[in-house]
């Protein structure tokens, strides 16, 4: 009993701490009449709404994980999946309409506005493309300000359609990071056919920039821009996918980034020279990191690679973990554009119009271990001939990223309370059989654990728990007795508890 009181006294001291406000990514819109849970009795699940999106979602939610609005890139929808008033922003990318949205995935991400409650902006572009498709005209980054306040609590936007900067910009692979104070935020993008960086400081009351930087490389990309762009959520590496159209080459792009000056350097350019038996021409489809960033994950529409970042050698750690077998579910499948999910997977989507998604179910695993799944998501089965899901999945940044403390550039810490305790853990269901689904969010860049205790202390069972992971499925593999069980997560001088009662009474 006295590792009971022990848990009984930390989780006073937690609820007497302060409560992180952090979004929490825990309800996806996923496409075309259909949205992924990861909040609910199986982690996930899909099910179904009246929103049709077709490549383009960026999203924002509150700190229980519940869907404050979106973006389908044209206009802003509450969660209510009706538009704010003063949307949309923009339609030249529409593609076929306003209410399915932008052609172009990635091409808008939405972030908190530092110091102001209730109040978002989200950054997005409108582009012209000339008849030749294999040039671009003009894309030109705009900015706008939302007040959830606003509207009955439903959100307006207050100012709209500010310039961040009218230029040949990438269409698409917008990308955000926290920067190293754990406050403000850097915008990411870049010149088209240019060794040319964009950043943006975006501070409480103003956004500063653009900043340029040449990276020192020159290349090459389509008329549709680059395919995915993403931040390890360390926010130390950044990785972005295309296909040089002049060399006619698979390449990836993996970068350092300063979170304090807002430099990219240690530019890596891989070339896939691998014949794809999908598309000859096509380019490096999507981006992805573990949970660690110990490993980066990119593919081609017919094969998954890794690449282990904490080797000497990164060009030769190349390891290819998946191959593709372009089912028709109903059109070819293929790898596509990847995301980092609160379960700890990384989701793939299989492009084209397709009802499936794969995933990678661990992968901060070596090789094959990391298991990659082709068809991992069915939305037919849920949603029938409408369940399809053309691109992308929610475009948005780790929004627990914490300061660099002791850094330079940590000069907040001792002037606001940074979040850095536990939200209360979450259960379900209970009571319960044969398994249990956690919710939490852990402290700021730390790793937890996850330990399950009898009604006299004696420990059941035990997990770790990745950094930013928020979801975590617990199964019974032997027969466990008919009880009350204490869960308990922990994550350096910080935990909470939640009581489970197990019963296999039919």
């Amino acid at each position: 009993m006295k590792q009971i009181g022990i848990i009984l006294a930390i989780f006073w001291l937690t609820c007497a701490s302060f409560v992180s406000l952090a979004q929490v990514p825990s309800d996806w819109r996923i496409g075309w009449y259909g949205g992924l849970n990861f909040n609910g009795p199986t982690s996930p699940f899909l099910y179904p709404d009246t929103v049709q999106n077709y490549v383009a979602i960026s999203s924002i939610w509150d700190q229980n994980g519940k869907l404050i609005f979106f973006s389908n890139g044209i206009k802003v929808t509450d969660s209510t999946f009706n538009s704010l008033p003063n949307s949309p922003l923009f339609s030249t990318l529409s593609l076929p309409s306003q209410e399915i949205g932008s052609h172009q995935p990635n091409s808008s991400i939405i972030i908190p506005r530092p110091s102001h409650q209730n109040q978002f902006i989200i950054f997005h572009e409108d582009g012209l493309l000339t008849s030749n498709p294999g040039f671009q005209h003009v894309v030109t980054l705009y900015y706008s300000v939302i007040d959830n306040s606003l509207n009955n609590g439903l959100g307006d936007i207050t100012s709209t359609k500010n310039i961040a900067l009218g230029d040949s910009l990438w269409l698409g692979a917008l990308t955000t990071v926290k920067h190293g104070n754990g406050r403000d935020w850097w915008i990411v993008s870049g010149k088209y056919k240019s060794p040319v960086f964009y950043t943006w400081l975006v501070q409480p009351d103003t956004i500063l920039g653009p900043f340029q930087q040449n990276i020192g490389l020159s290349w090459n990309i389509g008329a549709i821009g680059t395919w995915q762009a993403c931040f390890s959520e360390d926010g130390e590496n950044y990785a972005i996918t295309y296909q040089d159209i002049v060399a006619n080459q698979r390449r990836l792009l993996l970068l350092k980034f300063d979170r304090c000056s807002g430099v990219f350097y240690d530019t890596l350019q891989i070339n896939i020279v691998n014949a794809d038996t999908m598309y000859t021409y096509s380019g490096l489809y999507g981006c992805a990191f573990s949970p660690t960033g110990r490993y980066l994950y990119t593919s081609s529409p017919s094969f998954m690679y890794q690449f282990d970042l904490q080797s000497t050698n990164i060009l030769n750690s190349i390891t290819e973990v998946g191959v593709h077998d372009h089912a028709n579910v109903p059109f070819p499948s293929g790898f596509n554009f990847q995301k980092l999910a609160p379960d700890g997977r990384i989701y793939i989507q299989a492009g084209n119009g397709n009802y499936v998604a794969g995933a990678i179910h661990y992968p901060d695993s070596f090789g094959l271990t990391c298991q990659v799944e082709l068809r991992y998501l069915n939305y037919f089965t849920q949603f029938g001939t409408s369940g399809i899901n053309i691109g992308v999945f929610p475009n948005y940044p780790n929004y627990n990223l914490g300061p660099l403390i002791g850094s330079g550039c940590d000069t907040l810490t001792g002037i606001s309370h940074f979040e850095d305790s536990l939200t209360v853990l979450n259960i379900y269901p209970n009571p319960t059989s044969n398994y249990f689904t956690a919710t939490y969010k852990l402290p700021q860049n730390k790793s937890g654990k996850l330990e399950l205790f009898d009604i006299v202390g004696n420990l059941v069972y035990t997990a770790s728990l990745s950094q930013w992971s928020s979801v975590h499925r617990v199964e019974f593999n032997d027969a466990i007795a008919d009880g009350i069980y204490i869960c308990k997560i922990s994550s350096g001088g910080w935990s909470d508890w939640a009581k489970v009662v197990v019963s296999n009474e039919k």
